[in-house]
């Protein structure tokens, strides 16, 4: 991310002096509505839905136990279960999108405790990260996003060309053992 940042000034600043970090909320899956639009976020993702929500979007989920320091974002509102924290108000000068991408740069995994390894919030709310101006914040943002989209599009062209080339090759092999080729 260096590089993003240069001619930028900015301040490290721990999290805690940025936002509040909320514990989940248990919501088994027998009890869950799953007809329900609102995504129901564990410790890795969606693992389900439900016709409530415990949030205001945007969210950032970050792993609490199981899959330890695994960070989302949602859009919408959601239900963040008790194996996650959650972040869902911002102040002004802090762009959502731009925690987001602080936080899934950082290993919170390595620092899992305890015999169900877990991560406590302290440490979280320790954890300094940059602060640039709330236009830096977005033209980062915008940048990590366009190269992100990019990347996307050249594994799918490459997937399709690896499609093509598998259904090619028995049709090249069969010419090369007649002579054909």
């Amino acid at each position: 991310m260096s590089d993003l940042f240069v001619d930028t000034p900015y301040s490290l600043q721990p999290i805690k002096s940025l936002v509040s970090i909320n514990y989940g909320k248990g919501l088994a899956a027998k009890i869950r509505d799953e007809k329900g639009k609102v995504p129901v976020y564990g410790s890795n993702g969606i693992i389900g839905y439900h016709s409530k929500s415990i949030t205001k979007a945007p969210v950032i989920i970050i792993g609490r136990k199981g899959s330890v320091g695994a960070v989302n974002f949602s859009d919408t509102n959601c239900w963040p279960i008790d194996t996650s924290f959650y972040i869902d108000e911002y102040p002004d000068d802090l762009e959502p999108k731009w925690l987001y991408h602080c936080l899934t740069s950082l290993e919170f995994g390595i620092h899992a405790q305890g015999p169900k390894p877990g991560i406590k919030r302290d440490l979280l709310y320790q954890t300094k990260i940059p602060v640039p101006s709330l236009n830096e914040q977005r033209r980062i943002v915008a940048r990590i996003e366009e190269l992100t989209r990019r990347a996307e599009e050249a594994r799918r062209i490459l997937r399709e060309a690896e499609e093509e080339l598998i259904s090619f090759t028995p049709a090249l092999l069969a010419k090369a053992f007649r002579g054909e080729l």
